[in-house]
């Protein structure tokens, strides 16, 4: 609906027809974004990256729907990001996150600044940026994307530690570095925080602090006042849980807190409460989840327009990811973790892990929207930066899971029931196909229905539907 204006005196229709089409593009949008996503996964692409690709072919590079309001693109952003942060804390489990909440918690703040500085430097001595606009750069690209964690990570057959401790990262690390990219556009621009950088810092603490104890409180609240609630119908729960996270983000806002550190511990806090229909809470906070991922990333792509990407800008973008993913985040991985004793094989699946996604595309239009001179520029070169390196570490990352996949195949071998079982789940994806069949010379289930019955045996349909006995020398999934 920002993206595209129907006027009716021009178009002849009426207002509500005009509503009408709205619905239609706008559910045909969201169709095509998650058929793409299908097709995706089968291809070995993430989703979230196909979204954007959506948005980038529905603007100015192929329909022509334009859309370049940088202050309501940053306002979207902003309430999907907390719609997301909210999906992810009422899905996260308070036991598998307890033992690693220091670590994750280091992440997020020591991570984030050891990030700022390593691409500080990397921005004012090889890319000659001012030093105000080298500490925006690196606090745009310093956290890890809530979006893309939360959706790539949980496909990923991982430690349960290590899978928590990123979670918690990405759940807490928008909070400080949205407070900084702020900062660091008003240094840009030539305006100094009261205070100078310590005054800064204690800004920063503070709101985290006050969003932190106020997340906890409302949590709290919440939890205690939901399970004494009495509602007719229980899809009401739900939508109860959602709209008291939006409640707290507001109500932080008002007395300036961190709203987004509020929500995740808000939303922590409620889906581990043990409330009425939990269940049915999650799945409703995932689909909306889901559909604020679908519109964030339409969106950003709309926002993109591919003409104005240059040699210099592609290159910039692809020099930040080579320093961020060898430099930048294994410097901060092991200095966040190495006061708690992180097995060095976890350290280097963290380095590796910290995806990005929307969030710094999204940080990327603050400074858009304030004015700054050369905004659009660093714009651009942030999204050079995102699709190249989000799209190999999450191709990196499906072929992680493949071979684990494989690997579990081959161990349930010595069970026919359980080997069935394996290649029954991943019978419609086509790489796990072709793997099985190359590396273990497995056939998967395909159209002809199979009964095993033994593991050097089998039944199988005869042309009048009945069993014959089949060849006794291998089992059906062997060729």
């Amino acid at each position: 609906a920002g993206a595209v204006q129907l006027n009716p005196e021009q178009t002849g229709e009426e207002p509500m027809a005009a509503a009408d089409l709205t619905l239609l593009v706008a559910a045909a949008v969201t169709l095509v974004a998650i058929a793409a996503a299908r097709l995706g996964t089968r291809a070995g692409l993430p989703a979230l990256l196909l979204f954007l690709l959506v948005g980038v072919a529905l603007g100015n590079a192929g329909f022509g729907i334009r859309f370049d309001d940088a202050s309501l693109a940053h306002d979207l952003g902003f309430v999907a990001l907390v719609l997301i942060l909210a999906e992810g804390g009422l899905t996260t489990s308070w036991k598998q996150m307890r033992p690693v909440l220091g670590v994750g918690l280091s992440l997020a703040v020591v991570g984030s600044l050891v990030t700022i500085a390593v691409v500080g430097l990397f921005g004012y001595f090889v890319l000659g940026l001012p030093r105000a606009v080298s500490f925006l750069l690196g606090a745009v690209v310093a956290p890890t994307d809530a979006a893309a964690v939360f959706s790539v990570l949980r496909g990923v057959s991982l430690p349960p530690r290590v899978r928590a401790a990123l979670e918690t990262e990405s759940g807490f690390n928008d909070a400080p570095t949205v407070l900084l990219v702020i900062a660091g556009t008003e240094l840009a621009m030539g305006s100094s925080p009261s205070g100078g950088m310590p005054g800064l810092a204690g800004e920063v603490v503070g709101e985290l602090a006050i969003g932190v104890a106020a997340g906890l409180v409302t949590g709290w609240i919440g939890v205690q006042f939901l399970r004494r609630l009495s509602l007719s119908n229980s899809g009401l729960y739900p939508l109860a849980v959602m709209c008291w996270i939006l409640v707290t983000y507001g109500l932080v806002g008002f007395i300036h807190g961190s709203g987004f550190a509020a929500v995740y511990v808000c939303a922590v806090a409620l889906g581990n409460g043990q409330l009425p229909h939990r269940h049915a809470t999650k799945s409703f906070a995932e689909g909306i989840g889901w559909v604020a991922q679908i519109g964030l990333f339409v969106m950003l792509g709309l926002l993109v327009h591919p003409s104005t990407i240059s040699w210099p800008d592609i290159g910039a973008g692809v020099a930040l990811g080579v320093v961020l993913t060898l430099v930048a985040r294994p410097l901060a991985v092991y200095v966040s973790t190495v006061w708690f004793g992180t097995d060095w094989r976890h350290q280097a699946f963290m380095s590796w892990a910290g995806l990005r996604g929307a969030v710094p595309i999204i940080l990327a239009t603050v400074p858009m929207a304030a004015g700054m001179p050369g905004s659009d520029v660093l714009f651009d070169v942030i999204v050079v930066f995102v699709v190249v390196f989000t799209s190999l570490r999450a191709y990196l990352s499906q072929q992680a899971q493949y071979d684990a996949v494989v690997d579990r195949i081959k161990e349930a071998s010595d069970t026919s029931t359980a080997l069935e079982n394996e290649l029954a789940q991943w019978k419609d994806d086509t790489y796990v196909r072709s793997q099985v069949r190359e590396r273990l010379g497995y056939v998967m289930p395909g159209d002809t229905s199979y009964v095993v019955v033994g593991a050097d045996s089998v039944k199988q349909p005869g042309a009048s539907g009945g069993a014959t006995q089949g060849s006794q020398d291998a089992p059906w999934y062997q060729t």
